[in-house]
């Protein structure tokens, strides 16, 4: 699910699927800051109607995706892996493109993205040595 091995558009930019989605997001965080999505779901005065909005498409394009592959699997509790592993990504998207941790920040991308893989690979259980 969060293999290393990402194809790159034509302007060099690493491609996002549903199956693969740390790639696209973290570009498009790094050169907007959080998107629409995200900062629905971290603000305070977020509406309901737009905060279940923004809960449902998250659900629908990297949580249901995650548990359904890990299902296919035989992956041990999918849903709650796949919502700690969305978790974290939408907290390292917002320390990132809100500049919390310096390093993070400057270190370049592709390298954060390969640790962030290993990461999620460990806690969706796609790492290959679990």
């Amino acid at each position: 699910m969060f293999s290393r091995e990402h194809e790159r558009r034509t302007d060099g930019e690493l491609k996002s699927s549903p199956d693969r989605p740390i790639p696209g997001r973290s570009t498009q965080a790094d050169r907007r800051g959080p998107g629409s999505i995200l900062q629905a779901i971290v603000r305070s005065d977020t509406s309901a109607d737009i905060l279940d909005a923004a809960r449902d498409r998250l659900a629908r394009r990297l949580v249901r995706p995650l548990v359904a592959n890990m299902r296919a699997q035989g992956v041990d509790r999918p849903q709650l892996r796949a919502e700690v592993a969305v978790s974290a990504l939408l907290g390292f998207s917002l320390g990132r493109s809100l500049g919390w941790c310096d390093e993070i920040r400057s270190a370049p991308r592709d390298e954060v993205v390969a640790l962030i893989v290993d990461a999620l690979g460990v806690i969706t259980a796609d790492d290959p040595e679990r």
